[in-house]
């Protein structure tokens, strides 16, 4: 145990990034990127009324604190976390990049992992042209449509596969 200990300390000093991102990737169930893009305030308030329910706290509640002690450190570090990107993300592992490190798919909870590989397979063939599109195309609900679209996945991806008659005839009469 101690050595596994240094070992640990060697890595989470030496190399944070890669440290973190690893650490996170093992711990994807519990992972929420909707929380934990927010920065050290929303991390912080979240850390207080976890540990304010004390032994009421439920075991999916106290795994979370766990993560939440980790990743308040990171920003303490100034690491950043980056938003979960449809296109860069992997399905399942977190990436290292310059900029900080990029959550997968599977980190928005309710997308599951199936779904974030579906999306991932789907969108090596082509990019998305709607949100219908990436429906269908990746065989994912409408629920986790509704989750990438909270998080700010979609921005700029149309609803509808469909162009709209009125917006048609506007770019004839320009």
């Amino acid at each position: 145990y101690v050595m596994m200990s240094f070992r640990v300390a060697y890595y989470k000093i030496n190399y944070p990034e890669a440290f973190y991102a690893t650490h996170y990737t093992v711990k994807l169930v519990d992972f929420d990127a909707d929380l934990f893009i927010k920065g050290k305030e929303a991390i912080l308030a979240k850390w207080i009324e976890i540990d304010r329910l004390g032994n009421n706290a439920t075991t999916k509640e106290k795994n979370l604190m766990t993560l939440i002690e980790v990743v308040y450190e990171m920003y303490l570090r100034n690491i950043r976390l980056l938003p979960v990107d449809l296109y860069k993300s992997d399905p399942k592992k977190f990436i290292v990049t310059r900029d900080g490190i990029l959550p997968p798919l599977a980190s928005l909870q309710g997308v599951g992992t199936s779904a974030a590989q579906n999306i991932a397979n789907t969108r090596q063939e082509s990019s998305f042209i709607s949100m219908d599109d990436l429906r269908e195309r990746a065989k994912v609900s409408k629920t986790v449509i509704d989750i990438l679209k909270n998080h700010g996945c979609l921005n700029g991806l149309p609803e509808s596969n469909q162009l709209s008659l009125f917006s048609a005839v506007s770019s004839l009469e320009i």
